[in-house]
């Protein structure tokens, strides 16, 4: 390819922006916010879906479009001419093309990050990091494959520029309508925690995040086809949503001493609490009372040979070794289980796996590494068993 494209190159473009493909590697979940903020954030002519709802997808994609590349998207669910589908606030990727060709063909709302995405067995981990802030953290554990889906969708983007003189906007906005169709044969859900920190670049911080959902894994494929090109029709009045979505506060870039004459100094990144937010199902595992539930039976003089499992129960696997005279503590230690049984006076320590034990909570899988306390004898029967999850709970 040289300076100026050939007729092929010219269609070839042409051909794959029409209807790009990409293939996806992706962990998605759901949040509420409040309408008060979703208005807040949308242009004119647009407006809040019936519920408050936002979305956060970290993956890895490959496309025949510009190559391979990872992204991370925080979108809303919104309302324009009639028709429901996502507004996005935050789509951060790893590579410079598919950037450039984003923002430039579609409006898209694209900026450079390092994202990342991780597998070990069941668990999954990922991030995007930008400017040295660590903004998403997702880290979960996932269950067996769910069936496959196919789903659709629609996607509006904006596409505008400012003026060459950087004083409004160069022309009226578009609204590209996209629809979205997606093939996904594997997927799983899964529970866990993400953890979400603010930028003034990327101001997360300011979204009001009521809960989330549990987690959805998917691998497949995802196509785009640009359905209508509308007119905003609000000229101008786009400029302060084009500027705070599209472009970095230019306050935070140092200024050259031929100007500052070594009196200047950029604002620094301001620093935003972190919020941590667990998805229900990790909730319910937190709180989880082994004790009444149905699964959980008592044990009455288990086999106490290291590394056999316990009679009754096969989930445990226990490893048994006596201290002696350390007496009756009552405060649980983190990761750390205490076992109160009816009767005994010495005091064990029992480490354990809970090896993909199925707790009928809609799917969630919980595997734990933590230390059971046991005060009694390794002849002692045991006439009764309570379990507490280790957050500091006495007994």
């Amino acid at each position: 390819m040289s300076y100026v494209a050939t007729p092929e190159e010219i269609a070839i473009f042409a051909e794959y922006s029409l209807k790009p493909n990409f293939s996806q590697e992706a962990i998605l979940l759901d949040f509420t916010t409040t309408e008060e903020f979703i208005k807040s954030i949308l242009p004119p002519k647009f407006s809040p879906a019936e519920k408050p709802t936002g979305h956060i997808y970290v993956g890895t994609m490959e496309s025949r479009l510009c190559g391979e590349f990872d992204c991370a998207i925080v979108s809303i669910d919104v309302i324009f001419n009639g028709k429901k589908g996502i507004y996005m606030i935050e789509m951060l990727i790893s590579d410079d093309f598919p950037v450039t060709w984003g923002r430039e063909v579609w409006g898209e709302t694209k900026k450079t990050a390092q994202v990342k995405m991780y597998r070990a067995g069941d668990y999954r981990y990922a991030y995007v990091e930008r400017n040295g802030v660590r903004l998403i953290d997702i880290e979960g554990k996932f269950g067996d494959d769910l069936p496959p889906v196919k789903r659709e969708g629609t996607s509006f983007e904006i596409k505008a520029y400012p003026s060459s003189t950087g004083k409004g906007v160069q022309w009226d906005p578009i609204v590209n309508e996209l629809a979205i169709h997606e093939d996904f044969p594997r997927r799983s859900t899964g529970v866990g925690r993400v953890t979400i920190r603010g930028s003034r670049n990327n101001p997360l911080h300011t979204i009001p995040i009521l809960s989330i959902t549990d987690f959805e894994y998917s691998s497949g494929l995802v196509a785009y086809e640009v359905l209508k090109e509308h007119a905003l029709g609000v000229g101008n009045a786009y400029l302060p949503y084009l500027i705070g979505r599209h472009y970095d506060d230019i306050r935070t870039f140092k200024v050259g001493n031929l100007w500052a004459k070594l009196q200047g100094k950029p604002q620094e990144e301001e620093t935003f609490p972190v919020r941590i937010f667990d998805s229900p199902g990790f909730k319910a595992l937190l709180n989880f009372d082994f004790n009444n539930h149905p699964r959980n039976t008592q044990l009455r003089n288990p086999d106490t040979s290291p590394n056999r499992l316990v009679r009754g129960n096969p989930f445990l696997k226990l490893l048994y070794h006596e201290v002696e005279g350390a007496g009756q503590g009552n405060m649980v230690a983190p990761n750390c289980i205490h076992v109160l049984p009816a009767t005994g006076t010495s005091v064990l320590e029992v480490f354990f796996d809970i090896l993909k034990c199925q707790l009928d909570l809609a799917h969630e899988i919980f595997c734990v590494e933590a230390t059971i306390v046991l005060p009694a004898s390794l002849t002692g029967a045991l006439d009764h068993i309570a379990y507490f999850d280790g957050l500091g709970i006495g007994i």
